[in-house]
């Protein structure tokens, strides 16, 4: 069952296909399974030199009880166990990205380490920048630590594993043949990529101890779906689907908003599984925010443009 755009009339139409959403999926995708290819196995790989290069053996003990000093004593027990467990990317993702971390270690390194220590960590250090640098997510994901500003743009178009894509195109489906048929398909992509920036900022705002990339599409999503909340909001609309027994495609009128709870899928699975990216959800609500308030204000320029059209007109007729 898909709600329809507000100017059709219960009829399937190729004009109010969401191409803009289905080419945006499209490059996702391809970014994925090209650009992207290998990203985990490189994850793998660089943590495996983390630990044979020295730099684990020289950090852990010190990033385990400098956590602890400074209040973090649940991410201890958690890094302490994961390590137990030999979850070794999930303390290599905690530990080896840490700059609070690496800045107490510049800081303070040679209280704990003796001349020969402090140099091999500080060269062992600079040699992982420049390999974790090459890896898409550290390239182009949006980190709070220090965002770039094309990074505003680029972050959503990365992803964790096809799942991550997979659940962010199911999630849209629903919104997005009645918003983008109801927008146009000109202005989709402005306030696509307008929304995603102001998910982005929020997300730097409210997680700026951050420092795991944030990728994958769910913010802008969250904005599809503000869209959508925005267009209609408790409005009753018309939703399609295809009546088996009668076998054609019926319409029923139902409240735009009933639509609404599928939004938490997006956190839900953000936080099970999803990006890396501590609290995710910030830049999910900011999304839906963003997304309903883009749509207020190409209300208010469609008003200001028609009052501007028939001023003209009343003009030269007169």
């Amino acid at each position: 069952m898909l709600p329809m755009p507000e100017r059709e009339s219960g009829q399937l139409s190729l004009k109010t296909v969401p191409w803009v959403c289905i080419v945006f999926f499209a490059i996702y995708l391809l970014v994925l399974l090209t650009y992207q290819r290998g990203e985990q196995e490189d994850q793998l790989e660089l943590a495996t030199w983390y630990q044979q290069s020295g730099l684990f053996e020289l950090e852990w003990e010190n990033y385990i009880s400098w956590l602890r000093i400074s209040g973090q004593v649940p991410k201890a027990d958690f890094l302490e166990a994961a390590r137990k467990d030999k979850d070794s990317l999930t303390v290599f993702q905690a530990m080896a990205f840490d700059p609070s971390f690496e800045r107490e270690n510049r800081l303070r390194g040679d209280q704990y380490w003796d001349v020969d220590e402090r140099l091999r960590w500080e060269q062992t250090r600079e040699e992982f920048a420049r390999r974790s640098a090459a890896l898409p997510s550290v390239r182009f994901g949006l980190n709070p630590q220090s965002p770039r500003p094309s990074t505003y743009l680029t972050f959503h178009f990365l992803h964790e594993s096809v799942i991550h894509w997979l659940v962010g195109l199911l999630v849209l489906v629903p919104f997005a043949w009645a918003t983008e048929g109801t927008v146009g398909a000109r202005r989709m992509p402005l306030i696509w990529l307008a929304s995603g920036v102001l998910a982005g900022l929020a997300y730097i705002v409210f997680v700026p101890n951050g420092y795991q990339p944030l990728i994958g599409s769910t913010p802008v999503v969250s904005a599809a779906i503000g869209m959508y909340l925005g267009l209609f909001a408790l409005k009753k609309i018309d939703f399609i689907y295809f009546h088996p027994k009668q076998k054609k495609w019926q319409t029923i009128s139902l409240p735009a908003a009933i639509l609404a709870p599928l939004w938490l899928v997006l956190p839900i699975y953000e936080y099970y599984g999803g990006s890396p990216a501590p609290h995710a959800w910030v830049a999910q609500l900011a999304g839906v925010l963003a997304g309903a308030a883009m749509i207020q204000l190409a209300r208010q320029a469609d008003v200001a443009g028609a009052e501007q059209e028939q001023q003209q007109e009343e003009e030269d007729s007169g």
